[in-house]
């Protein structure tokens, strides 16, 4: 398969990549909300079309109340009530996640930061995380040419992050699609 415009030979084709956002409790706090996005269908998906799932994460028991920060609240605007209403359980969460992860390229533009949530939410799970592959977009951006990038940035440039898991995983997911010129992707030249 010819590559799409924007990409060398070492970068990840889309469809084999995951693109993952998390909200937490504070900065180093814990995991309140995961969100993956992705490419349904893989190769044979030509329309640049994304699939996602989110999910909002009941806090465990062991996690720490104080890590709550009302500034972190504020920006994301979960409530505690909300998640201890409305959440899953991070067992239940951890289990989805893993599955879909397996074996895949994750991509975060907090790679750090959502790798240690990552952990964190895995750790509910009670057993051996999936083997998966958690990249920085920056790493991935370098191998790509300078109108990709440029084209990376004009499209994450357009309007301020929600804050929200599912809006900010789709939207990093569609960058990227943006800056390989992939079929169907938004502001592709």
């Amino acid at each position: 398969m010819k590559e799409p415009p924007g990409s060398i030979a070492s970068a990840s084709y889309p469809e084999d990549m995951v693109f993952l956002d998390f909200e937490a409790s504070s900065f180093s706090g814990w995991p309140i909300e995961v969100a993956l996005a992705w490419i349904p269908g893989g190769r044979s998906s030509s329309t640049g079309s994304l699939a996602s799932e989110a999910w909002l994460i009941q806090p465990e028991p062991d996690w720490d109340e104080a890590e709550w920060d009302p500034l972190a609240e504020e920006v994301h605007g979960l409530s505690l009530a909300e998640l201890r209403r409305d959440g899953c359980s991070a067992f239940g969460v951890a289990r989805a996640v893993a599955e879909r992860l397996r074996g895949k390229l994750v991509v975060s533009d907090a790679a750090d930061v959502d790798g240690a949530l990552l952990v964190r939410l895995f750790e509910a799970m009670g057993g051996p995380a999936p083997e998966y592959r958690l990249v920085d977009i920056a790493s991935l951006l370098r191998q790509i040419d300078g109108d990709g990038r440029q084209r990376f940035a004009a499209f994450m440039g357009a309007g301020p992050p929600p804050h929200r898991a599912e809006p900010d995983a789709l939207r990093l997911a569609h960058a990227w699609l943006a800056a390989l010129c992939w079929p169907g992707a938004p502001n592709a030249r």
